[in-house]
């Protein structure tokens, strides 16, 4: 076969063959900076001329392969300047770029092949749990009318069992290097290999073959097995290399192709056997099968193999919400799911064989394989069939007489829609493919009895109710004695019309409790409760600065806090508390840059401050302190001159700095935003590119989402419904200070009245004097002995007032303190800090100034003291040493059990280093300084 040399092949993240495995491969949907693909969906408005080309004013993008059908789906590789998250998101900035997603990898879904001596198709038949094939084969054997595709790993075209079944392409003529019927593809024949990009889809791994031979093996040939269809027509898509992988984009490719071949070649495609899963979620993926299901073409499949409940955990592709799709779950022998296969009420469609199944192998033997993926070739088979018997039929038709076809279970209740397994016959006419006036119900949406809504906000009531003779128009939910209408014509929130799923969208707009029931119908009712969701709103500025500790996170991580109290929160306390470098706070670990709307979860508990795709910068950047004391602490997270990625530029254009503060005894939640202007990044600037809100179990309060919503000193809080602030609020109670004997301690106490009235302030300083008034906002005290000290803050408008505790505990020198303190005095020309000559018999002749009259200290303190070592408290932090200490020789501190000196001539600066000491760069407040001059 000719190759296509202008498709090439270079992907990013992988998609898996789904394999119940206990070394199964790891499915891993991050963005790897090694990858190099990325996919992009343009609006609808866009120009074909915008879509040929993707460039920016210093980065162009090579396209990797048009597609024919899915015009507004293209597949770029990253250049080799910039990392796949950069490329992505220079990408995300041009006109007409509607949505940007890496390419993810998938895998399929085969396992070792099992005993060599099992090779009975216990699916087929000669089981209690078979699908009955016989009896099925006695209405119909299947037709070459009907042509079913496999995505896989290829299918062996030579295969003895398989080759008469084989689709051929009539507007192809093989080996002449032509593309004859001009779709692209040079000689495909059998179909076409998009992991090579060339026509040729020959299995070298096995899996493609192997489902191939379940749908649509040869019958009665008196050779090897039997499909579920004997004489369907199969086209072969490789897009899994050997290794049983591949690439989300050549997913797509086959996808386009297919499409192309029914929409503009006449090929009467039914379904596609989708027997692989893995990655993340890929719009570009949902659309296209979208546009399958526009075609009534069915996507069966593979539920997968990780032995979970997809309605919570969701595996891609069979849990895309679209209707075409077939989710298929493994059975076993004995009539019970397969341990390793996935299940879901909602999101899986029924059950069929999937243990030890015999068929078709890549080398032209056979083998026995498990997995979801050897269940889903029996459905698509069954749909080949259905298609024979029942020819006008459309692809909806043929998923409900699947449903309502089913062999019902008690071992499956619960487990899929269906709570069936596939039954090609039944007696009593009960099969898909005999069915007489059988029905199926089943309520869809919500799954569980009981749920609550936010009031004034809609959910969606779907149901099925299904006749295999039949389709049901509409039925009736009553509501509080008001009939809704609820039908499958595709409006009023109803997906698609006439795919056998009633839907309509509710508001809630009831206090309390309802019940809904369906009159005249077996469907179960289920109560709503209307809930009050927490509310945003903005508040008066006032920003906390903090040192704070630093939480150390790289680009994309979250780190628990270890705190020994639980704060409060609008809807429930935060039992842990987790912070994302992204802008967010959880209950539990979470790592995402890409935001969305809210709710964006159905079990987490989150607070976005700024959610975004931050870059935290080599340093981290983030901090955390706790302020107050039980029961009335307050803990501060501040994400510190923030950047977007992948931006590596710093400065007031490029960087933000917000905070988030949870209480311990309030149900609220604050965020400050001291500065939110980035300027040189339009995306970032205001949170053009953000989510602002707070959600717990699936119920959301959103402030704005991508809108640049957010300003420069900015507050808001998010508060219960019905919560009240009292009129009068303490809003800071603080010491600053040295914690030392003797040392100044200056308590800062801010209230406010919300009506503006005039706020009497007071505060026990726990000193023996009782309240005691708080002129402005600060007030002094010194502690001559250390302990612990309860200071108690009261706030009063004359008729409301707010109280708030504080503890500060005074601390004794230390004995690392105490001995430098002698050190100083006794060897100080050890330490070249001054002449010790100078140094007297007592501490007032040295210059010491006694413990107990340590003051606050300006420059002008410096420079008017006498020669002589002093020790004084800083009142504030000092960033420029040498605006204070210019007139000094030396200047030490004792920090985190190290010496720091410093100086204001250089080279005493120098010998300060060549001693082994460190440098002073900032001395923060409350620290003590040892002065020589």
């Amino acid at each position: 076969m000719n190759t296509l040399s202008r498709f090439s092949v270079a992907f990013s993240l992988t998609l898996t063959l789904l394999m119940p495995s206990t070394s199964a491969l790891a499915q891993k949907s991050e963005i790897s900076n090694a990858s190099d693909r990325f996919i992009v969906i343009w609006d609808k408005g866009t120009t074909k001329t915008k879509i040929s080309n993707l460039s920016t004013k210093s980065t162009s993008f090579e396209k990797v392969r048009k597609l024919e059908q899915l015009d507004r789906i293209d597949i770029f590789k990253r250049p080799e300047e910039l990392t796949l998250k950069e490329a992505m998101l220079e990408a995300q900035k041009l006109p007409g770029v509607m949505h940007v997603e890496p390419d993810y990898r998938v895998y399929a879904s085969n396992t070792t092949p099992n005993d060599a001596d099992f090779f009975r198709l216990w699916g087929l038949d000669n089981n209690t749990n078979d699908i009955n094939g016989p009896e099925a084969w006695d209405l119909t054997t299947g037709g070459s009318n009907a042509v079913v595709a496999v995505i896989d790993t290829g299918v062996n075209y030579n295969h003895v069992d398989l080759a008469a079944n084989m689709w051929t392409n009539p507007g192809e003529v093989a080996g002449n290097g032509i593309d004859d019927d001009g779709n692209g593809w040079i000689d495909d024949v059998y179909g076409i290999d998009t992991v090579n990009g060339d026509a040729d889809p020959m299995d070298d791994q096995g899996h493609g073959t192997h489902v191939a031979g379940t749908i649509g093996a040869v019958g009665n040939n008196a050779i090897g097995i039997s499909g579920v269809a004997w004489q369907t027509q199969i086209i072969a898509c490789k897009f899994l290399d050997q290794s049983g992988s591949g690439y989300t984009s050549a997913a797509i490719t086959c996808l386009d192709y297919l499409l192309d071949l029914k929409v503009n070649h006449g090929v009467n495609l039914v379904a596609t056997n989708n027997s692989w899963g893995g990655g993340g979620f890929s719009q570009a993926l949902k659309d296209a099968i979208i546009n399958h299901q526009v075609n009534d073409i069915l996507f069966v499949a593979a539920a997968g193999n990780s032995g979970q409940d997809t309605d919570l955990a969701p595996s891609y592709p069979a849990s895309y919400e679209v209707t075409n799709i077939i989710s298929v779950g493994a059975l076993s022998e004995d009539g019970n799911r397969a341990g390793f296969s996935n299940y879901g009420a909602s999101s899986v469609d029924l059950f069929a064989p999937g243990t030890n199944i015999y068929s078709t192998y890549f080398d032209g033997s056979y083998a026995s394989l498990s997995g979801t993926s050897m269940a889903a070739p029996h459905v698509t088979g069954a749909i080949a069939l259905l298609h024979e018997l029942y020819p006008s039929k459309t692809a909806s038709d043929y998923k409900n007489l699947l449903l309502v076809g089913g062999k019902a279970l008690g071992s499956l209740d619960g487990l899929a829609i269906s709570s069936a397994t596939l039954q090609l016959w039944g007696s009593g006419n009960t099969g898909s493919l005999n069915c007489v006036n059988r029905q199926f119900s089943k309520r869809l949406s919500p799954v569980d009895d009981n749920i609550s809504v936010a009031k004034n906000s809609a959910f969606s009531l779907q149901v099925s109710l299904l006749n295999c003779d039949t389709q049901t128009s509409q039925i009736i939910a009553s509501v509080g004695g008001q009939n809704l209408v609820l039908q499958d014509d595709g409006l009023l929130g109803d997906q698609v019309a006439g795919d056998g799923i009633l839907s309509r969208d509710i508001t809630v707009d009831w206090n309390g409790t309802q019940v809904i029931s369906f009159p005249d119908t077996s469907l179960s009712s289920f109560q709503v409760t209307a809930t009050t969701p927490p509310e945003v709103r903005e508040v008066s500025y006032f920003y906390t600065d903090i040192v704070g500790t630093p939480l150390n996170l790289s680009d994309d991580q979250s780190v628990q806090i270890p705190i020994d109290f639980m704060p409060m929160a609008p809807s429930g306390s935060f039992n842990e508390v987790w912070v994302n470098s992204n802008g967010t706070i959880s209950t539990s670990f979470y790592s995402s840059y890409g935001n969305s709307s809210l709710p964006a979860f159905v079990d987490k508990h989150m607070a976005y401050a700024w959610w975004d795709d931050l870059y935290p910068g080599a340093s981290g950047n983030q901090y955390w302190e706790v302020r107050g004391s039980a029961p009335n602490r307050q803990l501060i997270i501040e994400w510190r001159d923030i950047t977007r990625c992948c931006s590596f530029s710093s400065g007031d254009s490029y960087t933000v700095t917000f905070q988030a503060i949870l209480y311990e005894s309030e149900p609220k939640i604050r965020f400050n935003y001291k500065d939110a202007s980035a300027s040189s990044l339009s995306n970032f600037h205001l949170g053009l590119g953000a989510t602002v809100g707070y959600e717990n179990n699936g119920n959301g309060t959103q402030f704005s989402y991508n809108q640049a919503s957010l300003s420069d000193s900015m507050s808001l809080e998010i508060v219960p419904n019905d919560f009240s602030e009292p009129d009068v609020t303490i809003t800071l109670f603080e010491t600053e200070g040295l914690a030392r004997p003797g040392s100044l301690q200056t308590v800062t106490l801010i209230a406010s009245d919300k009506n503006n009235l005039p706020v009497t302030k007071e505060v026990d300083l726990d000193d023996g004097n009782g309240f005691v008034p708080v002129e402005g906002n600060t007030i002094t005290v010194r502690y001559p002995n250390a302990g612990n000290y309860l200071l108690t803050a009261r706030a009063s408008n004359g008729t409301d007032q707010t109280n708030s505790l504080l503890a500060v505990d005074i601390q004794s020198y230390s004995s690392d303190e105490l001995a430098l303190i002698n050190e100083i005095r006794t060897e100080s020309d050890r330490y070249g800090l001054i002449d010790a000559s100078a140094l007297g018999a007592s501490p007032e002749s040295f210059g010491y100034i006694s413990i107990s009259d340590l003051v606050q200290f300006n420059p002008d303190v410096v420079s008017d003291a006498p020669v002589g070592l002093h020790l004084w408290a800083t009142s504030n932090s000092i960033n420029d040493l040498g605006l204070y200490f210019s007139t000094a020789r030396y200047v030490w501190i004792y920090e985190n059990d190290v010496f720091k000196g410093w100086s204001p001539d250089a080279l005493k600066r120098q010998q300060i280093i060549n001693s082994g000491y460190e440098l002073i760069t900032t001395i923060p407040a409350g620290a003590g300084v040892w002065v020589s001059k």
